[in-house]
């Protein structure tokens, strides 16, 4: 079908249109007897195929799947497999061991949630006191105080007064840098041996960041983690970490990203390609999540038999409203002017069959004639506006009908 056309409409296969059905509490497995299945087109067609798409595309590659396939198609050939000979032939021809996936596609009802759920990141600390106290006392100094410590701050101090009360400790400070720290750091230097030294020189030129991500698996169905990390030089990176992440713990699992530029953000699942049901968890740091809400007037309850007589009633309605327009202007175009149509009319309705003047349901139109001015025969200008309440028979409901009579006999819409 992706052969057929550019917009091909498909309805199935795409890993976001199963979600669903993926998180519904009536799903029951695939692999399960035809008489216990509630919804047989999800089940049958719509979970199989989105399955088998996520297999080709993120699980095993295409030219892997469809060796794979192909090699099925071969072997069983003219037989009659059944679906475990399928998830045998799939395994041994692809060269990959996918227990864990028909296990959680075929045989459960399991869903795809997977969290971003933090990020610790970690660089060496410097041994250097002249670099390492400097950066400690900055990260110290930074820290916002406490509300206690802001209120107490412009209080006054009795040392202020008395400086006397002061002793070695008001003054120390264990950030300083002393001799004693800089003859520790030479000592330290000396005895590393030449390998140690190479790498901490090495690492002092190129700083390099650790960052350990932690994955939580909240809906049950382990699976590949397709990532986004950009980097805080703005560069973007793509990788995908196999499943065999989740070997030790279906739960959780972290795993650490060495690189020279510091990991802003992670995002998981950026194409879309895992049917993930809470696209929220799926970046950190956590984006806020654009959306809109629309504001309209409430509606009243929907009635598909009344809608029906509404619009089987109008083509009646607008014979009529064409009638009386031809009576009412062929009137106007005799009426003594200047007048207004409301003001003439005693001759524009007299004698008229009550005919003209009910719709379709046998109930009175709601007839209105302008007040306006220097409204011309034969011209478009709006002689009288006519209302139906439709077969409900209350004003302001859906099947309501409203037509404008015109001075030269024709109907439009009000």
């Amino acid at each position: 079908q992706e052969e057929w056309s550019d917009d091909y409409r498909s309805r199935r296969g795409e890993p976001q249109d199963i979600i669903s059905f993926m998180i519904d509490e009536r799903q029951r497995p695939i692999m399960t007897h035809g008489e216990s299945i509630l919804q047989r087109g999800p089940n049958a067609y719509a979970k199989p195929a989105t399955a088998l798409n996520i297999l080709r595309e993120t699980v095993l590659g295409r030219e892997n799947f469809d060796f794979a396939f192909r090699e099925y198609c071969r072997r069983w050939a003219f037989k009659h497999p059944e679906p475990a000979d399928f998830f045998r032939t799939m395994d041994d021809a692809s060269g990959v061991d996918l227990d864990w996936f028909w296990r959680g596609w075929f045989y459960s009802t399991d869903h795809v949630d997977i969290a971003v759920e933090k990020i610790n990141a970690f660089t060496v600390e410097p041994r250097d006191p002249d670099v390492r106290k400097p950066l400690l006392a900055a990260e110290r100094d930074s820290a916002r105080p406490t509300l206690s410590q802001a209120r107490n701050a412009p209080l006054a101090k009795r040392s202020d007064r008395y400086p006397e009360l002061l002793d070695f400790y008001d003054s120390f400070d264990e950030l300083d840098v002393t001799p004693a720290d800089r003859r520790a750091f030479e000592q330290f230097m000396e005895d590393l041996e030449d390998g140690d030294r190479e790498v901490l020189d090495a690492y002092n030129e190129h700083p390099l960041h650790f960052s350990v991500v932690r994955f939580r698996n909240r809906g049950g169905l382990v699976m590949p983690l397709p990532l986004e990390i950009t980097y805080e030089d703005g560069n973007v990176e793509a990788i995908t970490i196999p499943v065999e992440i989740w070997k030790l713990d279906p739960e959780v699992c972290t795993r650490m990203f060495v690189s020279e530029s510091p990991i802003v953000r992670v995002t998981l699942d950026p194409s879309r390609e895992l049917a993930d049901a809470d696209r929220t968890n799926n970046t950190y740091p956590p984006k806020i999540m654009d959306g809109r809400f629309a504001v309209n007037p409430s509606d009243e309850r929907r009635n598909p038999m009344q809608d029906a007589r509404a619009e089987r009633g109008r083509p009646a309605v607008e014979a009529t409203a064409r009638e009386l327009a031809g009576k009412l202007a062929a009137r106007w175009s005799t009426a003594p002017a200047p007048q207004t149509p409301l003001k003439s009319a005693s001759v524009l309705l007299a004698d008229l069959p009550d005919a003209l003047l009910q719709d379709p349901w046998n109930r009175d139109f709601a007839l209105e004639l302008s007040s306006e001015t220097g409204i011309e025969p034969g011209s478009l200008d709006v002689l009288a506006t006519i209302r139906s309440h439709g077969p409900d028979g209350e004003a302001g409901t859906r099947d309501d009908i409203e037509l404008v009579l015109r001075a030269d006999g024709s109907v439009a819409d009000g």
